[in-house]
């Protein structure tokens, strides 16, 4: 239950740095052939990895899905989640990573900023590019250290924030899932 809470912390974080505007029109999705697929997105999903789609009310509005990792044994679970917020009109895509990267160090304690990178992710079949944003940081002095990785969509007056997160102490094969996830996440 603690480790449930801690990612229903995480999610909330989330949310409040994209901005809860409602969950009118709130995509939905399903699980098929290792992969959470919306009308808008998909994302592949590490081997044995959880899915989680209910959440407490408080994170239900914004959070599509959250995927975690099942060896539950240190103080922060492993995971990846994708929120999304309405926009009235389409974003430079830049402008929004910058926008949430500084968001991100006015949140976190003891923030770093590790890389800041192009990234091409599929949008309707064509390779487009985004952003991803990779940064360390706390939630609280009494935390772990988390390593998070960032990256940004956006498809008909949609914004989708897909954020990956682990702390330093983790495994390196479940690091590296939580990067090649993040990285997977396309348009439809």
């Amino acid at each position: 239950m603690k480790s449930l809470s801690r990612l229903a912390a995480l999610f909330v974080l989330s949310i409040v740095l994209i901005g809860c505007f409602g969950a009118e029109g709130k995509p939905t999705g399903t699980v098929e052939d290792g992969k959470f697929v919306s009308e808008d997105f998909s994302i592949e999903i590490p081997r044995d990895w959880e899915v989680v789609t209910d959440f407490p009310d408080e994170i239900k509005e914004n959070t599509i899905v959250g995927i975690r990792n099942n060896v539950k044994d240190n103080q922060f679970v492993a995971n990846i989640n994708i929120t999304y917020s309405p926009i009235q009109t389409e974003i430079a895509i830049k402008e929004f990573a910058r926008q949430m990267l500084d968001t991100h160090r006015d949140s976190f304690l003891n923030f770093q900023e590790i890389s800041s990178a192009p990234l091409q992710i599929n949008v309707e079949g064509t390779p487009r590019e985004t952003v991803l944003n990779i940064f360390e940081g706390k939630f609280r002095p009494e935390l772990d250290t988390l390593h998070v990785i960032q990256t940004y969509g956006y498809k008909d007056k949609r914004a989708y924030l897909v954020t990956g997160m682990y702390a330093l102490n983790e495994e390196q094969f479940a690091r590296e899932k939580v990067e090649a996830t993040v990285k997977s996440f396309e348009i439809r």
